[in-house]
């Protein structure tokens, strides 16, 4: 069960189960932030319930190192995609 509580004029909901990290999050209204723990808690409940919280600290850089690692060895342009994707990391929005 979500507990949802008013916070500072702002309605958060947090959510916390047995072998998931725990979930919160703000809303405006009292009826969106339940609308969106019952919505998790059966995303929960069915098992196909993931955090996002390793995708947010994953970098665009890091995305592409491991895409160099793993499938452009397969490919026949690997050397040319290589050098196009390196180029890419050092751009700041890889950062």
């Amino acid at each position: 069960m979500a507990a949802i509580s008013l916070r500072n004029d702002v309605w958060q909901a947090r959510i916390r189960r047995r072998g998931h990290p725990t979930v919160t999050r703000s809303f405006t209204t009292r009826r969106d932030a339940e609308k969106w723990a019952r919505s998790i808690e059966t995303a929960m409940d069915r098992g196909y319930y993931s955090s996002g919280s390793e995708a947010q600290r994953t970098t665009l850089a890091e995305v592409i190192a491991r895409y160099i690692a793993e499938v452009l060895p397969s490919l026949k342009s690997a050397k040319q995609d290589a050098i196009r994707l390196k180029a890419l990391m050092r751009h700041p929005l890889c950062r």
